[in-house]
Order: C-alpha cells, then sequence, then structure tokens
C-alpha cells in the first residue's frame, strides 16, 4: 500500500480541511510523524483507517468523529488517495453526523456514505457509492481485516501490548495474511500429506519385508536375528543389513538343498533296490509255498494209490457198462416185443381152432 494523498474536513480536532501530500514525503524514503501531544498525529493516522475501513482504532466509536469545533453545519469528510496491488484508488467517507435541519429548528441525521473510484491511466472509474461495497473492495485488496490492519499497521497508543499478549494463532492469522504465508502452509500442509502417505507406503513396504524374512528363515529352519526384526528393521533396511542376511541364508538353504537332494537320490536307489529284492523274495517264497504244496499232495496219492486202482478199475467197468447199456435195452425190447408177438400168434391159433 503506497499512500499520495490525504485530506480531512470537519474530522476529530481538524475544524477546517486539511491535507497531506505524501508524495513529498514518500521521495525521502522513510519519514517520521512528529509533533506534541495533542497536535494530531493520531487523527491522521485514524483518518486513514476510517477512509479505508470506515472505523477507527480504539474504543472511540464513528459517531463521535464530526470535529466538535467545526460549524455545526459542516460536512465531516475523509478523502485518501491511495495505491493498492498497483492499482490507485481515491477513498471519501463520511461518518454519521447530525447538522441543524434546512426548514424549522432542531437536528437532522446525516447517514455515513461511502464511495471509490478508480484512475487508470489518467481517467477516473467511478466503482461504487455503497459503503458495504466499498468495504468488501477495500478488504480484499488489502488481504486483511480492519482488526488486522489495526493490529499491524496502526496500533493505537498504550495498546500495543495488545498484539503481544495476543494468542500464537490470532497473531499467526494476522501475520500470515499480513505477509501472505499461506503458500508456506499449503507447502506445510503437502509436505504434511506427503510425509504421512510415505509414511504408510514405509509401514507397507516394511510389513512385506518382515514377512519375507520371516517366510526365508521359516524355509531355511532358523530365525530371524532382532536386529532384522521390529522396530529396528528400518535402520537395518536403510544401512543395507538386510539383503547381506537373505543372500548368506538363501546360500546356506541351497547348499543344504544341495546335501538333500543327493541323500534323496542315494535313499531312492535304496528304495528301488529294496522293492527288488522284496519281489524276487516274495516270488521264491510263494513257489517255496508251492512246492511244499505240490510235496503234501504227492505223498497224498501215494498213500491212496491202491485205493485209486480199485476205484479205476471199476469206473472203467462202469464205463464199459454204461456203453453195453443201449444194446440191452434194445434187446430187452425186442425180447418183449418177441413174447408180444408170440402171445399174438397163440391167440390167432386159437381163435382159427374154435371156427
Amino acid at each position: 500500500m503506497r499512500l499520495h494523498s490525504l485530506s480531512v474536513s470537519a474530522f476529530g480536532p481538524f475544524a477546517g480541511t486539511e491535507r497531506v501530500d505524501f508524495d513529498e514525503l514518500n521521495d525521502a524514503g522513510l519519514f517520521l510523524l512528529t509533533g506534541p501531544t495533542g497536535a494530531g498525529k493520531s487523527s491522521l493516522l485514524d483518518a486513514v483507517c476510517f477512509a479505508l475501513y470506515g472505523t477507527v482504532p480504539g474504543a472511540r466509536g464513528v459517531k463521535t468523529l464530526k470535529s466538535q469545533h467545526a460549524p455545526a453545519d459542516a460536512r465531516p469528510e475523509v478523502v485518501l488517495d491511495v495505491t493498492v496491488q498497483s492499482r490507485r484508488f481515491l477513498i471519501r467517507r463520511s461518518p454519521e453526523w447530525t447538522r441543524p435541519k434546512k426548514r424549522g429548528t432542531g437536528l437532522a441525521l446525516e447517514k455515513a456514505s461511502a464511495s471509490i473510484t478508480e484512475t487508470t491511466g489518467g481517467v477516473e472509474h467511478f466503482l461504487s457509492a455503497r459503503a458495504a461495497e466499498v468495504g468488501l473492495l477495500v478488504h480484499d485488496l488489502m488481504g486483511m481485516s480492519a482488526g488486522q490492519f489495526v493490529q499491524v499497521a496502526l496500533l493505537p497508543q498504550g495498546e500495543f501490548q495488545t498484539f503481544l499478549r495476543a494468542s500464537s494463532q490470532e497473531r499467526h492469522d494476522v501475520l500470515q495474511q499480513l505477509f501472505g504465508t499461506d503458500r508456506f502452509a499449503r507447502i506445510e500442509d503437502w509436505v504434511h500429506e506427503r510425509s504421512r502417505r510415505l509414511k504408510g507406503e514405509a509401514a507397507v513396504g516394511e510389513s512385506a519385508v518382515q514377512r519375507i524374512l520371516d517366510t526365508v528363515a521359516d524355509r531355511a529352519a532358523t530365525h530371524v536375528p532382532d536386529a532384522l526384526s521390529g522396530e529396528a528393521l528400518p535402520v537395518a533396511a536403510a544401512e543395507g543389513e538386510v539383503l547381506p542376511w537373505l543372500g548368506a541364508t538363501l546360500c546356506a538353504a541351497r547348499t543344504d538343498a544341495g546335501l538333500a537332494r543327493g541323500a534323496h537320490d542315494v535313499a531312492r536307489a535304496d528304495l528301488t533296490s529294496a522293492r527288488l529284492r522284496l519281489e524276487v523274495g516274495t516270488r521264491q517264497a510263494e513257489q517255496r509255498l508251492r512246492r511244499v504244496a505240490a510235496d503234501r499232495t504227492l505223498a497224498a496219492l501215494a498213500e491212496s494209490e491202491p485205493t485209486a486202482l480199485a476205484a479205476r478199475a471199476a469206473l472203467e467197468g462202469h464205463q464199459r457198462a454204461t456203453r453195453c447199456l443201449p444194446v440191452l435195452e434194445l434187446h430187452a425190447r425186442a425180447q418183449l416185443n418177441r413174447e408180444r408177438a408170440a402171445d399174438d400168434r397163440d391167440a390167432a391159433v386159437r381163435a382159427l381152432a374154435g371156427a
């Protein structure tokens, strides 16, 4: 913000119109506003604050800003020519005041008013004549509220300790808005968020590494060293102690696996040989059993040979008789037929004889 000029009329201790040209003072770079007590130094700063925000520092209200030394019909007004954010504005403000009625007796109330005009390339552009709109525009341009502006730029006499005694958060908000440190707050938030996300990813990675170490140790029939477990794992991983242990463990496991594979091959060969011997022995045992059974059968046959011979003779006789049986049956039938024929002949003879 850069002040160019300030004009006050019937404002505070100034009964008439007073004008301060800040451009002449700004050429010196740094200037000091001095004067005896009651000379109006604070009133000029009050006028700047009133022009910008429509209020003044301290406990005084805006209804008592009209100079008591000015004529009753003199209009109190503050005109500020100021540059904010490379834009030049002319701001006019009048506080609420009373004047004599134009007709009759008594006093009439004049409401507070404000207007703002922007100068661009030497041409004035009227922006607003509504106090609320002027206040919002100035607030956006200044980037701070009236209370913050008073705390930072126009601390009233005797109230500097108020700012010093303010809470850390209140001072933080004022200074952040004043110096635009919100970008650093955004960076800080980004760092915190990224730190939180990386911490989560690191936790997931740590869990995965711990799980791999436990699996390798379990498969290798060993245990994970304490230096590679729990809270010591991140430090050990950062110092490169995890991979050497894994390499040594895997190398030992490969060696043990090679030895076990050789022993397995020998055991498999022994098993195959044993199976062959078992099969040969089983066959030999079966053959021995069959030979014993055959010997027993032969012995039994030798003991029963006479009976077998008699039975064989009887069987042969039976077989011969069986072969003769059809002939005997034919003979029997022929004999029966012959006897019947003889009977028939005798009957015929008797019949002829009787005739």
